[in-house]
């Protein structure tokens, strides 16, 4: 009767151990099992973010910028869609020296290298001329007109010096050689002429040799020095406002020799040809 009491609880003893150890197995094995498909899902969470990333930003993609300078806003427009980017109007100028209607400048630039869907920044040239209205530039400091020509979209042109005690005292403002009235309309951009003191006309500047140079770079070394100027053009037609300004200098008046001096109250003559005339240069 004992014994079969003792081999009841030793069956007893081992069957519940080894359900119990099969419990912990059990459990364990669920645990590893959780704890693996929960590493599974997120790898994958993982892959799918970088692999939408990589697409939808074209990551290591990049586009070289066309030209788009000169062209029309439709052919410009087509060009774009074909390169995948995107054409945004920044602003509008007007020049002579560019096709109305025609694309002027973009940033980015020719040739940068950018992502597909890239706004690109255009300012067109207009149609016919922006019209602004023409400051007071005058009864201020030469400092101060430049500035005002400046807010009102002008340029500032030739500087004209007269003796007086007011230096650098702006006097008159002048457009294509004509005394102009404030609130008058003028193409935008225009170059603004002022007539400007200066306090020591008597003193004496070292003449500078400006033959070879074109018409803009005669016009910054004599305005550099204070000198006063009278361009003279060559009946040559200058088709083009550009055309004018790379006229080369073939003459001048007083000459460029052995340091010789002038005085600020006198005028430098100098005359102008085309670029195609070069054979008169000596």
């Amino acid at each position: 009767m004992y014994n079969a009491k003792y081999n009841f609880y030793l069956c007893y003893t081992l069957i519940y151990k080894y359900v119990k150890d099969m419990k912990k197995k059990l459990s364990s094995s669920r645990l590893i099992k959780t704890l693996a498909l929960m590493s599974g899902i997120i790898v994958l969470v993982f892959l799918l973010l970088k692999w939408w990333l990589f697409h939808y930003t074209n990551h290591g993609e990049q586009i070289a910028v066309p030209d788009f300078k000169g062209l029309d806003f439709m052919f410009a427009q087509q060009l774009a869609t074909q390169k995948k980017l995107v054409l945004y109007i920044n602003d509008t100028i007007y020049s002579e020296t560019i096709k109305p209607g025609a694309i002027a400048e973009h940033t980015p630039k020719h040739g940068d290298m950018v992502k597909e869907n890239r706004t690109i920044y255009l300012t067109m040239n207009a149609t016919g001329p922006i019209l602004v209205l023409m400051p007071k530039a005058y009864d201020v400091s030469l400092r101060q007109a430049q500035h005002t020509l400046e807010q009102s979209g002008l340029q500032l042109g030739r500087i004209e010096y007269k003796p007086d005690i007011a230096d650098n005292y702006v006097f008159e403002q002048r457009y294509k050689n004509k005394i102009i009235e404030p609130g008058t309309q003028i193409p935008k951009g225009s170059k603004i002429s002022l007539v400007v003191g200066k306090g020591s006309m008597d003193s004496h500047v070292i003449i500078p040799s400006i033959i070879g140079l074109t018409y803009q770079q005669a016009l910054l070394a004599l305005d550099s020095l204070g000198i006063n100027y009278n361009p003279i053009f060559s009946e040559n037609i200058y088709e083009t406002a550009e055309d004018s300004l790379n006229a080369i200098v073939w003459k001048q008046s007083p000459n460029a020799v052995n340091n010789a001096e002038m005085q600020l109250s006198e005028t430098l003559d100098f005359w102008m040809h085309s670029i195609s005339s070069n054979s008169l240069i000596e």
